[in-house]
This record gives C-alpha cells, structure tokens and sequence, in this order.
C-alpha cells in the first residue's frame, strides 16, 4: 500500500505537455470589430479576413493585427477563403460569392446554376479546383475554373469513404490529399483529388447501455487545418481545444488543455495555417482570433542538436484504450529509463520499457498484456517512468475489453 500511495502522490503532482513534438509558440490575440467570427482565411500577401456570422461581414486585418475594413453581406458569412489571384470567396447557407479586392460581389456559383446546401467550409488548390463542404447533403462538391460541378466526393454513411455532417476541409500540398473533418462520424477521412478513399483515423470510446464502445476522437469538430509539414490540426467546439495529428494519424498532442489564460478557447471554430506557418485560430464565443507561430521541419534541422528542454511523461493515448496505447516522454539527457505498469494495488503488471535513452522525445506502445503476455483485465492501471535518479512521474490510464 505504501506504494499505492506513492503513485497517487505522484498522480497528484504529475504535469503533462500538451504539445509533444510540435513547438508552437504563442504570438498574439485579437478581437477588433468581431462578435462572432466562425473563419479566418490568410492571403498570401499576408492579409487576414474573418468571417462574423452575427454581424453579417468579412473584417479584414493586415499582418499586424490593425484593422483594415469592413465588407458587409445581405446573408451570415459561414466560411471565407482566398483564391489564388487575390479575390476572396464568401461562403453562406446555400451559395458562394466572389468578392473583387474591393469587396464588390462580382459572382456567385448559385448564377451557374450549381446549387449548394448548408455550405461550412471552402478550400481552393493550386489549379484553382474549388472544394465545398456541404454539411447537410454529407459530401464535397469540386468546382472547376469553368465553374461547373467537376464530381463529388462522399455520400451519407458511416463506412469508410462516406460523411455524417462533415465540418471542414484542408488541402495537403505535398501529397495531393483531401482531408475532411467528418463531424457526424467523428473523425477525419482522407481522399485523393479524383475522390477515392485513401485512409481515416480517430478513435475514442462511449458508454452506451452499459456498454463501451469507440466512437470517436472528438467531441464536436469545428475546424481543420494542415502544416508545412503535413501535422493536422483539428479544432474541438466540444472539448475547447485543438488535437494535432501527423498525416496518417498518429496523435502528437493538444493545444488549449492545461488551462493557461494564453491559450484557452472559448468555442474553437474555423482555423486556418498561413504560408509562413502561422496558425490562426477563432473562438467563436471568445469574439476572438489568436495566432501561433509552428516550428517547421527546416527549423528542427538548423537546431536539431536541441534537446527537450525538461523532463516530462505525456498522457497516453488513446485512453481508455482496447487492444493498446501509446505512451511519449521527453528526456533533457541520456538517461537509465524504466516504464511500468501498475494495477490499484501497487502491484507490478508489465514493464514496458527499460534501458538506455538518448535526449529527445520518445513513444512506445504498451499492448494491454502483462509480463507473461496474457492480456490484463479492464480497469485502470498506472504507468510510471523512473529516469535515472532525475525524474520519477506517473500518470493514470484505463483498459476497457
């Protein structure tokens, strides 16, 4: 017992990163003429529009923050994005507008005769392909520069390669990818521009009768948005916070979940990344637009004899969890490192690792299977990392079967 209690002592002290491997820095927060921005959309000149759904217009900011000016709109704006020659597309319920550099309407797809519903968020590509969230109808729709409908990707369901309600959309310029935040369905699916399904990830789990099952990672998906480096950033309206993902799903760590006043969301919603890496946040309840710098992979490379600069245990991931979970550290030095896992009791149940480390961040996968490799039964266990004589923390997780 005398163990027990130093585990829960431990618990009580234990402090995680919320961004393991991804360094963002904190630059700034605004809130200039907004009261209920829903997107944000950077040029690539640097300039920054926000759509306000309740005031019904485009704020537009310089690099600065300073307010420019105002477009107003006979209909809530629900998404904005840039085109690629400057201009600036206006999302509403049921269309999308092209504003000139002067915020004069010069076109709208609904004269086209393409008709949308419930449109939520818009990306455009480098050969001026338009790709359209429609929320309601469950799919994608791709306009071409003919401004005709090119296909659609997606249909209602919850197999692989069909939508529930999905929220939002990014563009991966190094792999020619589609990612869709599919709300309904909670999690994000991956296509190629022709349509076909790719791959998909989040997993989380819910109690249901009595019984667990996984669902999902989210809680309400409001926004997503991809790096320079391919990392997926996925805003939650539920859970107020950002996850970020690397491109085939790996979770790397949150944004906006220990509590500091500097990065607390009230209502994330639509989140962009500017060519110079910059992510920009809204909050739709918070009236508000906070910008991060992210270090990108060419910045790890000019200081990548850096080691973390403290010691840390992050909390695992998935949890609950069923069949395994993931477990990242960061070490300032190299290091004797021991990982265990232990029931309530205090009792040992499974080392997962032990052995020399180098400085630097590290994950490793416990199985669900104790030192015998029979797989443990569900409850809650803790995982507790020995470094050296340096650092010692442990951190609570839950198997489910």
């Amino acid at each position: 017992m005398k163990r027990l209690k130093n585990i829960f002592f431990l618990l009580i002290l234990a402090v995680s990163l919320t961004l393991a491997g991804v360094p963002i820095t904190m630059k700034s927060s605004w809130n200039h003429q907004l009261y209920r921005p829903v997107d944000v959309a950077v040029s690539h000149a640097g300039t920054i529009a926000v759509a306000d759904i309740h005031r019904k217009q485009i704020a537009f900011y310089d690099e600065g923050h300073q307010l420019q000016t105002t477009i107003s709109l006979d209909e809530p704006p629900t998404t904005v994005a840039f085109k690629n020659d400057g201009n600036i597309l206006v999302g509403t319920n049921n269309d999308v507008l092209t504003l000139n550099q002067s915020g004069a309407v010069i076109d709208r797809l609904s004269h086209h005769g393409i008709s949308l519903r419930s449109v939520v968020d818009l990306a455009v590509d480098d050969d001026g392909l338009i790709f359209i969230v429609e929320r309601e109808m469950h799919r994608i729709a791709v306009v071409n520069s003919a401004k005709e409908i090119q296909l659609y990707i997606g249909e209602f369901g919850t197999s692989p390669g069909q939508l529930r309600f999905p929220i939002g959309i990014s563009l991966s310029r190094s792999a020619d990818e589609i990612f869709v935040a599919d709300a309904g369905n909670s999690r994000v699916q991956v296509f190629s521009k022709s349509g076909q399904f790719l791959r998909g990830f989040g997993e989380h789990i819910k109690q249901t009768d009595g019984v667990w099952q996984f669902v999902g990672t989210f809680a309400r998906m409001s926004g997503i948005a991809i790096d320079s480096d391919d990392r997926v950033y996925i805003s939650d309206a539920g859970l107020n916070h950002l996850q970020i993902f690397d491109n085939q799903g790996n979770h790397l760590g949150f944004l906006g979940r220990d509590g500091k006043h500097a990065i607390q969301f009230r209502v994330p919603a639509g989140i962009t990344i500017s060519g110079k890496n910059n992510l920009f946040i809204i909050s739709t309840a918070g009236s508000d637009v906070k910008e991060y710098s992210i270090e990108t992979t060419t910045d790890v490379k000019d200081n990548q004899s850096r080691a973390p600069q403290k010691f840390s245990l992050e909390r695992n991931y998935p949890n609950p969890f069923n069949p395994s979970t993931k477990i990242s550290f960061s070490l300032p030095s190299k290091e004797i490192v021991t990982l265990k896992v232990y029931d309530v009791l205090g009792k040992e149940v499974a080392t997962i690792s032990s052995g020399e480390f180098n400085s630097g961040i590290h994950t490793v996968e416990w199985s669900g299977k104790d030192n015998s490799g029979t797989e443990v039964s569900s409850g809650i266990y803790f995982y507790h990392l020995q470094a050296g004589n340096k650092f010692s923390q442990t951190n609570k997780m839950v198997f489910l079967r």
